[in-house]
């Protein structure tokens, strides 16, 4: 099989009936060299399988291996051939009938066999080659969507969808390659893409806590065939905030009986939000005078810290634990 560049190619040009043809421009690779005997195609692209194609006056193109200068195939075409061109993919190579026949045989290089004719209604006599600037550039555009547009809790599944369009005008051949800076790397599976046509694949990214603290997360994907990258697609999902602290009150001993009993009050904060609250940590206790400061550090969705304070009883002995009360404040940065 004979392979593509990412350059120039050669154009066959020919005449019928007074006008002039350009046979597929934009399907046609590489064209042969004209002479009055024979017409010679090489592949001289790098990477491609040395095979030459050669035309003539007996009705055969004959098929030469160029690394070892010996025919491997001979293929019967009974008419006279001329121009040899070969497809871009290297799958199939194109003769001209010169025998006023006005078709063209299809061969394809993996068997070396005609598998159809093109017929152009006109008689046709090869006449003339150039090399002629034809863009065959492939290209991948990829856009990136999420299964969902916010999250709420670490654990939660976001499954990326990436769509890959083939935006140029030559197929797309062999697997193509994601690469997310959140999932890593995927292969989605592909034979031929087909100019304009479109491919999808999925990946899955789990949300950390450190996700659910910064409040976003986006993620930065490319594709890839062969030596072609897409362009670079982003999206951001945001996090659903929910800083909460929740404290709860115990006291030993419960019950008191005499002026100047010392009362120890125990405070277990537990945070019951879903991101980090940053410490310190501080309980206002209605029946303590001032701050009790009970914890520096930043404490985790549903961890939790203690702190300690005392009362001492006064005369007041109308007062009574159950009328105290306490909160917690925070800050978070």
């Amino acid at each position: 099989m004979l392979n593509r560049t990412s350059s120039n190619f050669l154009v066959h040009m020919v005449y019928g009936k007074g006008e002039r043809y350009m046979i597929n421009q934009e399907q046609l690779y590489s064209i042969a060299l004209v002479s009055t005997a024979m017409i010679l195609m090489l592949t001289n692209i790098t990477g491609a399988v040395p095979f030459a194609y050669i035309t003539g006056w007996d009705g055969n193109v004959y098929v030469i291996d160029t690394s070892i200068n010996n025919v491997t195939a001979i293929i019967p075409l009974k008419d006279y051939y001329g121009g040899v061109a070969v497809a871009p993919d290297g799958t199939n190579v194109y003769v001209e009938n010169n025998s006023n026949k006005g078709t063209v045989a299809v061969i394809n290089t993996a068997t070396n066999n005609v598998t159809s004719t093109v017929n152009l209604k006109e008689n046709l006599i090869a006449f003339e080659q150039f090399i002629a600037p034809i863009s065959i550039n492939p290209t991948l555009t990829i856009a990136t969507s999420a299964s969902s547009t916010s999250y709420n809790v670490a654990g939660q599944n976001i499954t990326y969808i990436y769509t890959v369009t083939n935006s140029e005008n030559v197929d797309i051949l062999g697997n193509i390659t994601i690469t997310d800076n959140r999932t890593g790397q995927i292969s989605i599976p592909n034979t031929n893409l087909a100019p304009g046509k479109s491919i999808t694949g999925t990946a899955t990214y789990i949300i950390k806590q450190a996700d659910l603290d910064a409040g976003s997360v986006t993620n930065s994907v490319y594709a890839r065939n062969n030596n072609t990258n897409s362009n670079i697609a982003t999206l951001t999902v945001l996090a659903s905030h929910n800083s909460a602290l929740m404290v709860v009150k115990s006291a030993f001993p419960v019950n008191y009986s005499t002026i100047g009993q010392t009362i120890t009050y125990i405070y277990t904060v537990t945070n019951s939000g879903n991101v980090n609250v940053n410490g310190p940590i501080n309980i206002v206790d209605s029946i303590i005078t001032g701050l009790i400061s009970m914890y520096n550090k930043d404490l985790g969705p549903e961890q939790n810290t203690t702190g300690l304070a005392t009362y001492t009883i006064t005369h007041n002995l109308w007062k009574s634990i159950e009328k105290s009360s306490a909160k917690c404040d925070f800050f978070s940065a």
